[in-house]
Formats: structure tokens, C-alpha cells, sequence
């Protein structure tokens, strides 16, 4: 009857104590002294036991008890007064590994591994033997293609030797020329070679072969690892977008925040397709200008749908008691891209495909902001409105159509305020604690999660502003992940004045930690940089370093045009010293206290001061 338990408690002894071990594998090392077993500390970056990298040095971040001492690799490292330590480890090429030792006050060490795999970087590929590698070959990704589309051809193999390229059935051993190591990274034996294509050019699903050879006549061959197709028949062919929130791309390149984008389209809009590039259709706008667009967003429509091309109806401007319309038609739903312009301020709109047959302007009296609506034809297809606003400061606009191809672009007039005294009493703030639930955010040495942070510090700003008098509206108030797409939705919705979207700042893999730290804002617009600067210039009122203000930044939320908005960074997460402010209820509150004031600054040189009559928040709607 007793053996139950007792083999129960053994196997619990074995999990806890071997169990243990086993987890800690080759990383742990303890030195005992007497019953202690050594120092307790938790390595948070790298979270993994192995890690590959693709970089020379790794930044460590770990905690353990603030009276104990940390090493890295021999060196020893500050300990904080949260008992946070980071550093950098060398990382040479191979296999290796990095010692992270604690000692605590009674001497006992505790030390413990990460392992990192760094490739060997690309080298010099010698004369002999000869041979064709399967790095940097070009094309990367596959090309669907029409007439006259250059394509880039390249690959590195052994130096010094003569080089072409073939597409079976269109062009045999076109040659190519080894470029000067100053244009590919110090590598000698890269070539490089191009081909433009012509109108009776037809070929599917054929990939690119490679050719070396050596004076000896010997040859080597390799294939590109994609498919190259030229089929001028099959395009221009007409897409029309199916996803919410769809974007145009003004390149096909990308980083972590995606391609630089020219703006949002809505469903139902008709695109020219001339090209495919990987994952991308490749949009003409107009003779001058092409965009890309990601294919999932889109549905190819039946051969010989007629291209996206109308012409350009009456306008209307009017109003209502918080912002003015501007409405014209079209005969389909065409692309647009628009811009707020300042100095003066002036909102335009390109809209594509479209010839003005604009004849008349109608502008009433209830569009107050609007001091003139023109249009001019840029180019065939191209047709340009300028909305020429009579404010001192953009609040924002939205565009889009309305029922069938009607296209109307509503443009927010300045909030009014009660006094200069109280600008924030009244007046409507969406704010957005970054990241939630699974989307933890960056990691702070101590542990601590950014999307932890940011809620903090964006309920104390909830409590601040509306001990103000603001309206707010957060994108979430819980440990929820929230995607990005429905947070934009949710906050056009919401018709706020303005966004504050607060976050946490990191490094990244190969940074010193301990030398980067402070405070950022970031804006998309220079429109709306005005906002960010106010925010800013109060945040750098703590004792926070400037980390800067940045312009153009691809946020998906600073992409928003329908109001100012602000994505606030700040401090960073990943640096000891910012992370124990960040972890300062008091500090949390200042920091709150500091935006408050940056956005009381705003309102108070921006928003218009009430002029007595009752108003409603429903414009934008």
C-alpha cells in the first residue's frame, strides 16, 4: 500500500534533481560549496542553448542577485542594482561557445554555456578547381515577364575565368564580366551579366544555366535556382485587390517593417499587372511610375478585362461641422496615391489610370478648411487634385470610395478646444500599448517583457489625460495580441484626434548593449511630425539620452493618415539603465507626465480654440 507513494516521490526526486541536470546539459557548471549548490542567475538573450548567427559579437543579457559578481567569457560585467548583467561575446566563424560565470558573495561560482554556429562567410572561390558556387546567384526568385524587361544575371564561382549565361530557347552563351572586388564586398570571381527581352521572346519555366571556363577549355555548368518565364502575350493583365487594408510598395525590397509603402487601397480596385517578381505583382501606374503589390492581395481577372482607365467627373466640395468632403466620380474604382504636402499645407491626391474630364468645381460654404480644390493632368493616365487647405496644421484625411466608383477624400479640420488653458479637456486620444499576449515584445535583461511595460505606462497615461478632460480609446487594455491590421481598423473607427502608441526600444543581435540608450519618436509623415517633436522635446526633460526623432519610418500604425500620430519609444528595454526606469512605477508615471505635456503642447498650438457653438465627433465616420 506504501509503495505508490514512495516510488512517486522517487521518480520526483529524479525529475527535479537529474531532470535538472539533463536540462542544463553541457551549459551548467556548479562548484559546490557545502549544501550550496552555487549561484542562481537566468540567461534571457540568447534565450536558446544553440544559437546560430550570422555576425562577429552577441549580445548576452542575464540577471542574477544584485550583490554578486558576472563574468563573460573572463570579463568580468557590471551588475546592476536589479541584478540585470549584459555584455557582447566574440563570436568567430565555426562552432563555439561563450562562458557566463557569477560568483556570489561567499565565492561560490556557478557558470553556464552558449553554444553559437556562425557560417563562414563568403570567400574568394580559387582558379582551380573550377567551379560554380551556389551563393549570390541572380535571378533569386522567380520572374513571370513581357517584353523589354531587363533581367539581372549573376553568380561567383572561381576567379579570373571567362563566364556566359543561356536561356534554353531564347539565348545561348551570352557573356558575362567578372566584376572589381571594390563592387562586390572585396570577392573576386563574381560576374555579372544582363538580358533584355524582346517581343518574340517565348519561354515558360525555364531556368538560367551558368557557364565557366578556363583557358584550358574546361568547363563547369550550374542552373539558377528559380524559373525565369517571358510571356509578352499574357500581359498587361488586370488585378482587382480582395484584402482589407492592401498596400502598394514603392520597390520590391524589405526589411523587418516590410517594403517602403506608397499608400493603402480598399476592395474592388483595378490594377495593371505587367509583371510577376517572386511573390509580387509588378503594378504600372503610368508611363513614368510602377509600384508592386503582394499577389495574396489581389485576384487576377479574366483575359481581355479591360484595363483600369476612366474618366474624371464634376467635384464637389462641402462640409459638415468637423471636416470637409471633396467627392468626384469615376467610371471603376482606380489606384490613388496621396500626400500631405506643408509649406503651404496641401493635400494631393495622384489618382491613376484616370484623364480629367473635370469641367466644374462646386465648393460650398460648409467647407470651411478647404481654400481651393484644383486639378491638373501630370501625364496620360495621370490625373492629380490638389486640395489647398486653409489651416496651419494637417489633422489628417481619409480617401477611399463610397457607393460604386465614387471617390471622396474627407480632410479633418483642427479640433476645437475649450481654452488654451485646458487644450486635452474634451478633445479625443487613441492610445496603443504595443505588442500583448503572445507578441511579447523585446526582452530586458531582468526578464521583463515590453508588452509588460507599455501597459503600464499607457494606462497611467490613460489616468493623466482624462484627469485632463480627454476621451480615450486604447487599442487594448488587456494581455491580448491584437494584429496590427485590425488595431488600424480599430483606431479609424474610433474617429480620435489624434495616437500615441507607446513602445520599448532594443538593439539588435550584434550591439553593445550597455552603449546604446534614450529616448525616440517616430513619425511617417512630415506632416505629422509636429506631434512627435512636441512629445519628444518633453521626454528628453527626463534623464533620458536623445536617441533622436525619426521621420519616414514604415510603422504600419504611423501609416495611418486618417489622424497625427506618434509612436513613442521610450527607452531601451535591452540597456540596464533605461530598463530599471522602465521598470520604476515613479519613472512609468513621469514618463506618462511627459507625453501628457508634449500632447497639451501640441493641442495648444494646433487645435483651433472653441468658438462657442455645440459640436459633434462623428466627421470621419
Amino acid at each position: 500500500m506504501h509503495f505508490l507513494p514512495h516510488f512517486l516521490a522517487l521518480l520526483l526526486f529524479a525529475f527535479f534533481s537529474f531532470g535538472n541536470s539533463a536540462y542544463y546539459g553541457s551549459e551548467t557548471e556548479s562548484y559546490r560549496h557545502g549544501k550550496h549548490d552555487g549561484p542562481e542567475f537566468n540567461i534571457i538573450v540568447p534565450g536558446d542553448d544553440t544559437t546560430r548567427v550570422a555576425q562577429s559579437r552577441q549580445r548576452i543579457a542575464a540577471n542574477t542577485s544584485p550583490g554578486n559578481r558576472a563574468y563573460i567569457d573572463g570579463k568580468e560585467v557590471k551588475v546592476h542594482k536589479s541584478g540585470a548583467f549584459v555584455g557582447l561575446a566574440d563570436v568567430p566563424v565555426g562552432e563555439s561557445k561563450t562562458k557566463i560565470k557569477v560568483i556570489d558573495e561567499e565565492g561560490v561560482t556557478r557558470t553556464k554555456k552558449r553554444h553559437f554556429i556562425r557560417p563562414e562567410p563568403p570567400e574568394t572561390t580559387p582558379a582551380s578547381p573550377l567551379r560554380i558556387d551556389d551563393a549570390m546567384m541572380l535571378p533569386s526568385q522567380t520572374l513571370v515577364l513581357g517584353k523589354d524587361e531587363t533581367i539581372e544575371m549573376q553568380f561567383k564561382g572561381s576567379e579570373g575565368q571567362r563566364a556566359y549565361f543561356s536561356i534554353d530557347g531564347i539565348e545561348e552563351d551570352v557573356e558575362m564580366k567578372e566584376q572589381h572586388p571594390s563592387r562586390t564586398g572585396g570577392l573576386r570571381g563574381v560576374y555579372r551579366g544582363s538580358y533584355t527581352t524582346r517581343p518574340d521572346d517565348i519561354v515558360r519555366d525555364q531556368k538560367v544555366t551558368f557557364t565557366l571556363e578556363n583557358d584550358q577549355g574546361e568547363k563547369v555548368t550550374a542552373t539558377s535556382p528559380v524559373t525565369v518565364s517571358i510571356t509578352p502575350d499574357d500581359f498587361p493583365r488586370v488585378a482587382e485587390v480582395t484584402a482589407r487594408r492592401a498596400f502598394l510598395n514603392s520597390g520590391s525590397g524589405t526589411d523587418r517593417l516590410g517594403g517602403a509603402r506608397l499608400g493603402f487601397l480598399e476592395k474592388g480596385v483595378r490594377l495593371e499587372i505587367v509583371a510577376i517578381e517572386g511573390s509580387l505583382y509588378r503594378v504600372r501606374l503610368s508611363d513614368q511610375m510602377e509600384a508592386y503589390i503582394p499577389m495574396r492581395f489581389t485576384e487576377i481577372l479574366p483575359e481581355n478585362t479591360p484595363l483600369p482607365r476612366s474618366l474624371t467627373g464634376s467635384a464637389t466640395v462641402s462640409g459638415n461641422d468637423r471636416a470637409d468632403m471633396i467627392t468626384f466620380s469615376l467610371g471603376q474604382r482606380l489606384p490613388y496615391v496621396a500626400n500631405m504636402r506643408t509649406d503651404p499645407n496641401i493635400i494631393e491626391v495622384d489618382i491613376f489610370g484616370a484623364d480629367s474630364n473635370t469641367n466644374w468645381i462646386t465648393h460650398h460654404k460648409s467647407a470651411m478648411g478647404i481654400e481651393s480644390v484644383e486639378w491638373e493632368q501630370i501625364g496620360s493616365n495621370h490625373f492629380r487634385l490638389r486640395i489647398h487647405l486653409k489651416h496651419d496644421s494637417h489633422w489628417g484625411y481619409h480617401i477611399g470610395y463610397g457607393v460604386g466608383s465614387s471617390l471622396r477624400i474627407q480632410v479633418r479640420r483642427p479640433p476645437e478646444i475649450a481654452t488654451r488653458e485646458q487644450p486635452l479637456d474634451g478633445v479625443h486620444i487613441a492610445l496603443d500599448a504595443g505588442h500583448g499576449g503572445s507578441n511579447r515584445g523585446a526582452l530586458g535583461a531582468t526578464g521583463i517583457e515590453e508588452k509588460e511595460v507599455v501597459m503600464d505606462i499607457t494606462q497611467k497615461l490613460k489616468k493623466l489625460l482624462e484627469k485632463e478632460g480627454a476621451e480615450i480609446f486604447m487599442t487594448r487594455e488587456r494581455d491580448v495580441n491584437i494584429p496590427m491590421i485590425q488595431r488600424s481598423e480599430m483606431l479609424i473607427a474610433s474617429d480620435a484626434d489624434v495616437l500615441v502608441s507607446i513602445h520599448a526600444n532594443s538593439i539588435g543581435g550584434a550591439t553593445n548593449p550597455d552603449a546604446v540608450k534614450g529616448t525616440s519618436s517616430y513619425y511617417r509623415y512630415h506632416a505629422f511630425q509636429p506631434l512627435a517633436s512636441k512629445v519628444h522635446n518633453r521626454m528628453l526633460e527626463l534623464p533620458l539620452r536623445d536617441f533622436g526623432l525619426i521621420g519616414s519610418f514604415n510603422f504600419t500604425l504611423n501609416a495611418l493618415t486618417e489622424m497625427p500620430n506618434v509612436l513613442v519609444e521610450t527607452a531601451f528595454i535591452s540597456n540596464p539603465e533605461d530598463e530599471m526606469m522602465l521598470m520604476d512605477p515613479d519613472y512609468q508615471q513621469k514618463m506618462a507626465e511627459k507625453i501628457t505635456e508634449g500632447l497639451r503642447d501640441y493641442y495648444r498650438k494646433y487645435a483651433a480654440e472653441n468658438s462657442g457653438t455645440d459640436t459633434t465627433r462623428h466627421a470621419m465616420r
